[in-house]
């Protein structure tokens, strides 16, 4: 009882500082040394900072949700070289214990070629506003049951 009262008091108090209705905040790990690649990334972390529901920072430790993306351009060294990324892309949520740890969410596995960069970058953005929204809430719903 004692830990639930905790976890809701920390929960209370980060959506009192931020209001019920704040962006979900997120930040962005990434390897990503092709170029295609990059350029996913790039637009991934636009599309955030675009967002309404959320919003990007620098520190994974000031985020209630973290993607860790890594890419890997599968043509390197031909002559292909350039034109397409395979991506891994992994949500988590922080938990809100005394001690947060990350809790998975979603890995998310593709393909993207270098002309199709930005939808691809749309849709990672909109599978993480879906989970930044169901983070969201869970948290909410916590608070209602413990008022």
């Amino acid at each position: 009882m004692k830990g639930l009262l905790l976890v809701a008091s920390f929960v209370a108090s980060f959506f009192m500082a931020t209001s019920l209705n704040a962006q979900v905040k997120v930040h962005v790990i990434s390897t990503a040394d092709d170029s295609v690649g990059s350029r996913l990334v790039f637009g991934i972390r636009e599309g955030i900072r675009r967002s309404s529901g959320m919003e990007l920072v620098g520190l994974e430790s000031d985020a209630l949700v973290t993607i860790r993306i890594v890419t890997i351009d599968p043509s390197a060294n031909t002559a292909s070289a350039g034109s397409q990324t395979v991506y891994s892309m992994v949500v988590t949520a922080k938990t809100m214990h005394e001690t947060p740890v990350d809790m998975y969410l979603e890995n998310i596995v593709g393909h993207c070629g270098a002309r199709r960069v930005s939808e691809c970058a749309d849709g990672l953005v909109a599978d993480t506003d879906k989970w930044a929204g169901q983070v969201a809430g869970w948290i909410q719903q916590i608070i209602k049951g413990n008022e």
